[in-house]
């Protein structure tokens, strides 16, 4: 009976272990994607703002 009731703790520590890999790769490809969107503001030599360019993250 004492490895049934850990038997039950594991298997749940498992299921949210991978519950957590799951969220982790897809925050990270959220977070890529806004990376890829994200543009650095170019100025001119007197401080103006000239334009913009992808940045190098």
């Amino acid at each position: 009976m004492a490895s049934s009731s850990r038997a039950a703790p594991l298997a749940e520590s498992i299921a949210i272990y991978e519950r957590g890999e799951a969220l982790k790769a897809h925050c990270e490809t959220l977070l890529r994607t806004a990376e890829a969107r994200i543009e650095k503001i170019t100025l001119s030599s007197d401080g103006k703002p000239t334009g913009t360019e992808p940045l190098d993250a």
